[in-house]
This record gives C-alpha cells, structure tokens and sequence, in this order.
C-alpha cells in the first residue's frame, strides 16, 4: 500500500507542475496580447511614446512576437529612425520566415537604405508567401528601376498592371522598362497611360525623346513643351523642345528664334543651365544673321 501511494504522490505532483506551467504560459501568452493591445490602443489616441513602451514590453515577453515587431518597426518607419527600423523589421523576418507582411516591411526598410540585393530578396521573399500581393510587385519593380535592371523592370510591372490600374508612377516605370528595352510601342502606350493619369514630366519628356528619335519633331516638341508645362524646373524639355522645333524646319527663322527664346527664358534662373544658356545665346544671334541674310535675298 505504502508503494502504491508513492507512486499516487508522485503522478499527483507531476500533474500538478504540468498545470502550473501551462497556467503560466497562458499567463505569459495573455501578457504579450495585453501589451500588444495596450500598444494599438496608445497608437489610435497617437500616443507614440507610450505605444513604443508597450511594444517593447510584448517583445520583451516574447522576442518573436512577429506583430509586435512589425508595429513597432512601422512606429521606427515613421520616425525616420532606419537603424531601428531596420533591427525591428529583420528579427521579425527572422522570426518567422514565411511571414510575408515582415518580409515585405524589411524589403521596404532595405529600399530606403538603398540596399538594393537585400530588399529584391525580401520582396520575393514576400511575395513566394503570398504571390496575390500586388503591392509588393511595384515595390519590386522600384527596385529594379532604381536598379537600372530594365527587362525585369519591365515584367514585373507588367504582372502588377495585369491585376491593378495603376498610378502614374508605375504606368511610367513600365514604360521606363519597355522603353530601354527596345519595346518602343508599348512603351509608348505605358507613358500615354501615366501622363492620361497624371500630366508629369518624366513620362512627357520620355515621349519627346522617343518622338524625336523617330523623327516626328512636331509632335516630340509638343511632348517636351507638355514636359515643361508638367514642371517648370525642367530646362531640359524646353532645350529639346527647341531641338524638335528647329529639326522640323531648319529655315523657318523667326519659330527657330522665338524656341530658343523660349529655352533661355526657361533657364535663366537656374544655375545648372549655365552652359547652355551659352550656347542657346550664341545660336539665337546667328539665326538672327541667317535670317537678315536670307531676308535680303
């Protein structure tokens, strides 16, 4: 008896610790939640500092808590603060791999930071979990532009305009793509489709630059002057305008000079221009000449 009652204690007693540890991790598990609320709670009164605590404290919890990890990177995001951004946005990649809203938020971070290979790895990392998530094909697809890499550019942008319509910056960042890629007529169609959305520089210089290259100057001048229009800074569209507009009837005089005047009205206020004020000045007076000569014909 004395044997079989032993043996009763000792299963009793293991049972009992059993208990008390599960009791506890659900305790921990219920602290970790507690915070983590506590912590949106502060972030929807826009309370940051309290919310940052609160976020440190469901991590401290748990140093794999991936949501945490994630809102407290984003609340870092905001701040500017890259440096720990990025370590918030890393542990929570790391913690679970397959998580692709951390993978997508580290390849954000790594986009800032102009790491480039770190955030193309992300990204497809991200989008391996979840290959419906479009947004993540754009910021992909910026990685390439910024990259320079065109003809993955170009098929990424593709895939992400198969499923959105797009805004003017990614309409232009596929046009980009086809563009340097020798597929001119679709990027021609990609550029129409950003500038329909938005009248913005990039795509309308882009266009002029295609136009004039084909040699329709009176339509590549009507896109560098919609270039400018787009913005006034951009001396650049109304230096080619005038190329486009002179190209089109080298002995039309008084529309070669009045382009050109057009440009140096542009670019007398910017100090980049330097140069080719200069010369603008100096090819405005020797049209001027031509035209005297020709007009004593």
């Amino acid at each position: 008896m004395r044997v079989r009652l032993t043996k009763f204690v000792l299963i009793f007693s293991l049972l009992v610790v059993q208990l008390l540890a599960m009791q506890l991790m659900a305790q921990e598990e219920k602290t970790k939640e507690h915070f983590l609320n506590e912590a949106i709670e502060h972030e929807k009164k826009g309370e940051t500092d309290a919310a940052i605590l609160a976020y440190k404290g469901a991590i401290q919890k748990d140093g794999k808590f991936v949501d945490a990890l994630n809102n407290l990177g984003a609340i870092y995001f905001k701040q500017k603060d890259w440096e720990n951004a990025l370590d918030m946005f890393k542990k929570a990649a790391e913690a679970d791999p397959g998580h692709s809203d951390s993978q997508a938020n580290l390849g954000r971070i790594q986009l800032k930071l102009t790491h480039y290979a770190e955030a193309e790895a992300a990204f497809n990392a991200a989008i391996a979990s979840d290959p419906g998530n479009s947004e993540v094909l754009k910021d992909l697809g910026t990685v390439y532009y910024k990259k320079q890499d065109w003809g993955p550019l170009a098929e990424t942008m593709a895939k992400y305009h198969a499923s959105n319509e797009g805004t003017y910056q990614s309409w232009f960042m596929l046009g980009k793509g086809y563009h340097k890629t020798g597929r001119t007529a679709e990027a021609i169609s990609a550029y129409d489709k950003s500038v329909a959305l938005k009248n913005n520089y990039s795509a309308q210089f882009a266009l002029g630059q295609i136009y004039l290259s084909q040699n329709k100057y009176n339509t590549a001048a009507t896109k560098f002057n919609a270039a400018y229009k787009a913005n006034s800074k951009g001396f650049r569209a109304m230096y080619n305008y005038a190329i486009a507009v002179e190209s089109g009837d080298p002995e039309n005089f008084e529309a070669n000079i009045a382009a050109w005047s057009k440009f140096v009205t542009a670019a007398s206020k910017n100090s980049l221009a330097h140069k080719e004020l200069a010369e603008a000045k100096a090819h405005i007076k020797e049209l001027k000449e031509a035209k005297e000569q020709a007009d004593m014909q």
